[in-house]
């Protein structure tokens, strides 16, 4: 893997975590519509609150310090052991009921 495709598989995995905090936020937001019976007035400002929040940023960020770690390595010979040792340590996506 050259030091290029390692960044573009880093940055995919960093896009990846971003969209799974933001599935959770906004299933949030959905069920506090269907509770109410209509769309939440003002969904998109919760939405950007959530995102805010800690829970969401340790969602999205939680293997951001390992990411770091492979990027400094990218270019040596280490960098694909690191890379594949992460993919390895990844928990399977969580999916909401």
């Amino acid at each position: 893997m050259t030091p290029e495709e390692g960044r573009k598989l880093l940055k995919l995995m960093r896009e990846h975590f971003c969209l799974q905090a933001e599935v959770y936020a906004l299933a949030a937001i959905l069920e506090t519509a269907v509770t109410l019976d209509e769309a939440p007035y003002g969904w998109l400002d919760a939405l950007k609150q959530a995102r805010q929040q800690d829970a969401y940023r340790s969602i999205a960020e939680q293997f951001e310090p390992q990411f770091v770690q492979i990027e400094r390595a990218l270019g040596a010979k280490e960098a694909e052991g690191k890379l594949a040792d992460l993919l390895g340590s990844l928990p399977p996506t969580q999916f909401l009921n």
